[in-house]
């Protein structure tokens, strides 16, 4: 998944948030943008394209900037119940899941604080990414991840290895 994210300034000098992310699924494209003036709304557009780059589907839309959380979990919510009456599973994601974890035990968990204290001592001691994925039974993505999180960057000699045979976000470090 590509996550963009970016603050810019319009003409009359008001600021504007900008994320877009963007993940591959079964050969297509999901683009999902979500704009946000400050003290107004968010715009959001969804867009999917099939392999060709043909649009194939398109939903947008504008909310209230203080109803987005319950707005994501209403529409994940309704995506899912829709998926799931259409025989569409989560099945592979599972065993997915399950491999994921037997390589990462702490994979997807939630981080404790001390679990985060850990990896910051740890960080100024151990350049590799990889290592502490593995002394900490987590993805190198997911250390990466938290390492930003805490604002913390690795160094180019501590960005993650990739992780064979899994399909892990690459983290923008620029």
């Amino acid at each position: 998944m590509r996550v963009l994210k970016g603050m810019r300034m319009d003409e009359g000098g008001d600021e504007h948030v900008d994320v877009t992310r963007e993940v591959v699924v079964d050969d297509r494209t999901i683009r999902v943008r979500a704009s946000y003036r400050y003290g107004g709304d968010v715009t959001v557009d969804l867009a999917i394209e099939d392999g060709e780059g043909e649009r194939c589907g398109i939903l947008t839309g504008t909310l209230a900037a203080t109803d987005l959380l319950s707005a994501s979990k209403a529409l994940t919510s309704l995506f899912g119940a829709v998926a799931s009456v259409l025989g569409q599973t989560n099945a592979g994601k599972a065993v997915e899941f399950e491999e994921v974890r037997r390589r990462y035990p702490n994979a997807y968990k939630p981080w404790t604080t001390a679990e985060e204290a850990r990896l910051i001592e740890r960080y100024r001691t151990q350049p590799n990414v990889a290592a502490l994925a593995r002394e900490f039974g987590r993805r190198p993505g997911g250390i990466a991840h938290r390492l930003e999180h805490l604002n913390l960057r690795p160094m180019p000699d501590r960005q993650p290895e990739p992780d064979a045979g899994y399909d892990d976000e690459e983290p923008d470090w620029g």
